[in-house]
């Protein structure tokens, strides 16, 4: 196994061209650093691949080829892939754009939950990236409040993002092989992984997996709970794939979106993002213009990232996930008071 300390790496030159600084975050395939391209000054996001990582060269490849897919999607509400390359076999980076803001689980820890016109205004452009994502193959698998930064972009207004396109199967199969070595490791958020990613069924993930995280995520901001708020992860794996959803803190007219979005066989569930979209337009829930919100306005003090938001959403995976099972600093039970904003 070869021994690389993340921090060794600081203030190193990579690609010949990206002057590396402090460390933003740490997660299950990599470490993300500010970082400056010396030519144009401009500071950027680059995230470096653990060489630890098992069948590291296998990984590399598969990051690389997420990588260039992911350069391909051009979304407003999609984080930029500026550049990615390998300086060694050992060597293989991805270069962001370096956003400005808290992430929406910043928000929901402050807020407690959101209304129903903010989380749709939120989730509407993100739901039209993940659509455009899927028709160049991409599938997400990841679909987190952690994910989705919430970039300032003017007073009173910010964009949403979604991050993390370029290591969506490398995450998929670190994952797996963590499952099959080590019980007391799981690599990523066991909330947000769907029945197919739990019982590691990868022929059955597709376009209804993002439809599921996109259902959970929703959920969440609805009720400031996941529905599957459990303290072990055997547990909440358990939930996950055979307990019945408590949808009765829902506003009624959503609980049949979220159970087709949520329903645990896959050949069950709604089958895509665009069928998604239909429905909830067709129940008077999302607007028909296709460039729906790229900017959201809002009304509520932002909260400070306390030294995490930026950094762990630009890790990508959260503060490390590594420790899924370690209780969250802050659960957001029932009992939080809603905030309608």
């Amino acid at each position: 196994m070869i021994d690389v300390d993340p921090l060794t790496r600081q203030h190193s030159l990579i690609g010949d061209k990206y002057r590396l600084g402090e460390i933003l975050g740490t997660g299950g395939v990599g470490t993300v650093y500010r970082a400056t391209h010396l030519w144009t000054e401009r500071e950027v996001a680059v995230k470096v691949l653990d060489p630890r990582l098992p069948h590291f060269d296998q990984l590399r490849q598969k990051f690389l080829t997420e990588a260039r897919a992911a350069v391909q999607l051009h979304h407003p509400n999609v984080v930029d892939v500026l550049d990615m390359g390998e300086d060694d076999p050992q060597t293989v980076y991805l270069v962001m754009e370096l956003l400005d803001g808290p992430t929406l689980r910043d928000v929901l820890l402050d807020q407690g939950c959101l209304s129903p016109e903010i989380t749709l205004a939120v989730l509407s452009p993100l739901i039209d990236a993940l659509e455009k994502a899927h028709q160049l193959g991409i599938i997400h698998r990841d679909f987190k409040p952690e994910n989705i930064m919430l970039s300032l972009s003017g007073p009173n207004v910010i964009t949403p993002k979604l991050l993390d396109f370029g290591v969506a199967e490398v995450l998929e199969r670190v994952r797996s092989e963590q499952l099959v070595s080590r019980n007391d490791v799981v690599v990523g958020t066991p909330q947000y992984m769907s029945p197919e990613q739990v019982r590691d069924e990868r022929g059955q993930i597709g376009p209804h997996t993002d439809v599921w995280g996109v259902g959970v995520v929703w959920y969440e901001c609805l009720t400031g709970r996941s529905p599957f708020d459990r303290d072990e992860v055997s547990d909440i794996f358990r939930a996950v794939c055979d307990e019945s959803i408590d949808f009765g803190g829902l506003p009624e007219a959503f609980i049949p979106l979220l159970q087709g979005a949520l329903h645990q066989s896959p050949d069950r569930r709604i089958p895509t993002i665009g069928d998604l979209k239909e429905r909830a337009h067709h129940m008077g829930l999302l607007q028909t213009p296709s460039r729906r919100h790229e900017m959201v306005p809002y009304s509520w003090p932002m909260p400070t990232t306390r030294g995490s938001g930026v950094r762990r959403t630009l890790a990508g995976l959260g503060p490390d996930e590594t420790e899924a099972s370690a209780p969250p600093e802050k659960r957001l039970g029932s009992g939080s008071a809603p905030s309608r904003l």
